[in-house]
């Protein structure tokens, strides 16, 4: 007698053997030439293979009515299969899932983030705080205490007896206004060098500057590149002491400053050449 994980199977239709083989039902081993029918017998059971079985035996499972047939244009639907179950079931598992709250976990930073979904990871963390801080950057209105900058290309030299320190080159000059004063000394060189670099290089096309070896120096020929960051480089040169709201108390006034981005004297001589 078959088991009945024999008997709770699904079965192929319309098929032929590709080779010859054996029947494998238990009780039959008829001999399947290549071209006659045979048919596939899967199991349900999880993890036991299927069979391929001879016409006759095809005809034994399709008679029995543990076994279903796999749905074609020409079929009819399974009666065995209520729709109506299927969707009470899947209702149920979603009012199930909806009623669990989803799981929360605690991060170095203090924030909480729920389920890891597919495609994210820990470096999403923290997108919220960050689209929140770009976003008030973005919209935040202009800083009220700002200053102006005269920013210069000059080469290293000139008349030191004079006071002069550097001789310009190429009438390299460009004015920025309404600069934070709250601008830093590694600050302020970045924006030299991204304001004057590509006038240097149109000056002389081709010519391999060595970028790295410029020096920004304020109007007070001060190498900026000595100051520490997170220090307000020209701040305290805008206050002064007011003389209409008292002796003790200081007000903010814009200023115009020069920055020069200083070409070494080595590096000039061989251009020079």
């Amino acid at each position: 007698m078959a088991s009945t994980g024999e008997l709770i199977t699904q079965f192929t239709e319309d098929a032929v053997a590709d080779q010859e083989r054996t029947c494998q039902r238990p009780s039959c081993t008829t001999k399947i030439r290549k071209g006659d029918p045979c048919f596939h017998i899967a199991t349900i059971v999880p993890g036991k293979a299927g069979r391929f079985v001879c016409g006759p035996c095809n005809r034994h499972y399709e008679r029995k009515l543990a076994t279903g047939v796999r749905p074609t244009g020409g079929h009819a639907p399974n009666p065995f299969i209520d729709p109506h179950i299927i969707q009470q079931s899947v209702n149920a598992a979603q009012r199930s899932s909806s009623m669990q709250p989803s799981p929360v976990i605690a991060t170095s930073h203090g924030h909480r983030a729920g389920p890891s979904l597919p495609g994210y990871s820990a470096n999403h963390v923290m997108y919220g705080a960050e689209r929140e801080r770009w976003a008030k950057q973005a919209y935040s209105t202009p800083p009220v205490e700002t200053i102006n900058l005269e920013i210069s290309a000059v080469q290293e030299g000139g008349n030191k007896r004079k006071g002069g320190h550097g001789l310009s080159f190429g009438n390299i000059c460009e004015g920025k206004k309404d600069i934070d004063t709250q601008i830093d000394a590694p600050q302020l060189i970045t924006l030299a060098l991204e304001t004057v670099r590509p006038k240097i290089l149109a000056f002389a096309p081709g010519f391999p500057w060595h970028e790295d070896e410029f020096v920004i120096r304020d109007g007070g020929w001060v190498d900026l590149s000595n100051h520490p960051p997170h220090f307000a480089h020209f701040y305290k040169q805008c206050v002064q002491p007011s003389h209409t709201q008292g002796p003790r108390t200081s007000i903010f006034k814009t200023k115009q400053f020069q920055l020069l981005v200083v070409v070494p004297m080595a590096q000039w001589d061989e251009y020079e050449l």
